[in-house]
């Protein structure tokens, strides 16, 4: 019997092309506070390693930050402010990440000339002002941070990045707090600071009082400094007739407030020109044996917000 051997040899080429070497050049973004629709361009820069021809094209997509969806959002503890990425500033379509992406409008495509080692390339943040129900934003900062990823050759070519980095988006609400002092029952007024009790022939338990009403989006506190540590003195003599205060109900004791202020009320959040007032009640004490004359006292009040 005949044997025939045949020895096959086989070579598989693989013609192999060197990566890319791509990345990113890119800040943060910050954006200015307005009660205007805002579209604001970023500039940044795609760079290469490998200059040959065949490295020359590349595509850019971003997650979706935070956000489930692409109603991406900025947010401050459970406040949220909405925005979102474009590819420049007259299209209605959001920049989305490589899976997610259906058409050239939701991703940046761009090539680097010749041997150039840079290319510039830009998208916009866009944020709808809406304005709310209520009147005021919750005052602080508001930040979402998403994913920047560049990917070498023509939109889906790969769903492979060559890199990748994270960009944060934040703006800043003003803190805002304003106090207006007005009669009992009275509605807020922005002009009204200043209230003046004339008790007329004081006598004891004699009660009179005003509403204090804070307007602020981003909690407060209001302290009280009394002149005469919480008692009416002689105009010409040091006679003193004590009174007693209460603020929203609360007993509030003034002594060493001349030098010290009181702290009378606080609060958390948005409080609004409709929010319930703060009570304020100043009654007489003991005027017996004291000196005839006319009696005053000044209390400064301060409000600070506190988050």
């Amino acid at each position: 019997m005949k044997y025939i051997l045949i020895f096959l040899s086989i070579t598989l080429t693989t013609k192999l092309f060197a990566a890319c070497g791509l990345g990113l050049t890119i800040s943060n973004v910050s954006l200015p506070w307005t009660s205007a629709n805002l579209s604001q361009l970023v500039n940044f820069t795609a760079t290469r390693t490998n200059t040959s021809g065949g490295c020359r094209p590349f595509f850019i997509t971003m997650t979706k930050g935070g956000s489930s969806t692409y109603t991406r959002r900025l947010a401050l503890n459970t406040n949220t402010l909405g925005y979102n990425l474009h590819k420049n500033s007259s299209t209605s379509f959001f920049l989305k990440d490589v899976l997610d992406q259906t058409n050239a409008n939701e991703v940046i495509s761009a090539s680097f000339s010749g041997s150039n080692s840079t290319k510039a390339v830009s998208y916009y943040v866009k944020m709808p002002y809406i304005a709310p129900p209520s009147g005021m934003y919750a005052g602080g900062t508001y930040s979402d941070t998403y994913v920047v990823k560049i990917f070498e050759g023509n939109r889906g070519s790969t769903t492979i990045p060559s890199y990748s980095t994270s960009v944060t988006v934040s703006t800043i609400v003003p803190k805002v707090i304003n106090i207006s002092l007005v009669d009992s029952g009275a509605p807020y007024n922005v002009s009204d600071t200043s209230q003046t009790l004339n008790f007329g022939t004081l006598t004891l338990n004699e009660t009179q009082g005003f509403d204090m009403r804070v307007l602020t989006n981003a909690g407060f506190k209001v302290s009280f400094s009394s002149q005469n540590d919480g008692n009416l003195k002689h105009v010409s003599y040091n006679s003193l007739v004590a009174y007693s205060l209460k603020v929203n109900n609360v007993n509030i004791n003034l002594s060493g407030s001349s030098t010290t202020p009181v702290d009378v009320a606080t609060g958390s959040g948005i409080y609004y020109a409709s929010s319930s007032p703060l009570p304020v009640l100043v009654t007489i004490g003991s005027v017996t044996d004291k000196l005839a004359g006319s009696y005053s006292d000044y209390i400064t009040v301060t409000a600070t917000t506190t988050e």
